[in-house]
């Protein structure tokens, strides 16, 4: 058959469906308005996406967990136990949607899914550490501990707490080698111990008021640390309870 003819056979059988009602004719304005609903979707997964992958970060760099693998292979179990694996569970369902999402739009149709849903993984890691920057949960963190957060307040408040106590975050108040006496968020006292075996993954060099990460057990407010290093930045938590250090007694 002639490739004329058989165009020409292609467009009479739908013209032929037609005019049966066999294929019903849809107004514009319904695709307008179904891409206009895809498009906004899509948009508010995404942002819903970055949101919660930066909050992770957050409140993995808030309780100290974040810098735990720079302590070694023995420190992976303890780093994988302290992970927020409720948060990232709901970070892993946006992930699925926007990929089924994605899978609709022309440059993700036909690619192997593999590409795609690697891509969407890469957008919420690079987004959610580039977003944690940002002084966004900084000041979400903040208002809920005035109590100015009505509906997330709780939220922020529960997961920012630190409560596997084998992480300790603190502000170093004496030293005294082998031990630091250091000050943490919660206003309470730890006299951390350094043994030969502790890791000091960036040098065993701590100076007064450097903000330390320490790996070990709590036990009462004695740490013997396995892990010990200095960290950039000082969690929200604890320059709230600096602020108010004159006004709170110190827990021994």
């Amino acid at each position: 058959m002639e490739p004329t003819n058989y165009h020409n056979d292609i467009r009479e059988k739908i013209e032929h469906a037609i005019r049966d009602g066999a294929v019903k004719m849809r107004p514009r304005w319904q695709f307008i308005t179904r891409a206009i609903l895809f498009i906004v979707g899509t948009i508010l997964v995404t942002l819903t996406l970055l949101f919660v992958a930066s909050f992770i970060v957050f409140n993995l760099r808030q309780n100290g967990v974040w810098y735990i693998p720079s302590f070694g292979m023995r420190a992976l179990g303890i780093f994988l136990m302290a992970m927020p694996w409720l948060l990232i569970m709901g970070a892993a369902t946006f992930i699925i949607i926007l990929q089924i999402l994605v899978k609709r739009y022309a440059f993700g149709y036909g690619r192997p899914l593999m590409y795609s849903a690697l891509g969407i993984i890469v957008l919420a890691l690079v987004g959610g550490i580039l977003l944690a920057r940002t002084p966004l949960h900084r000041g979400l963190f903040e208002q809920a501990e005035n109590d100015g957060l009505p509906f997330a307040g709780t939220f922020y408040l529960h997961f920012g707490e630190n409560n596997f106590d084998q992480i300790t975050v603190g502000a170093i108040q004496t030293i005294t080698p082998p031990t630091f006496v250091i000050l943490a968020p919660n206003n309470e006292l730890y006299t951390v111990v350094v043994t030969p075996t502790t890791q000091t993954p960036f040098g065993a060099h701590f100076d007064t008021d450097d903000i330390v990460v320490v790996l070990g057990a709590r036990n009462d407010h004695t740490i013997e640390a396995l892990g010990m290093r200095t960290i950039d930045e000082q969690p929200v938590r604890h320059l709230h309870m600096m602020n108010k250090r004159l006004l709170q007694p110190l827990t021994p």
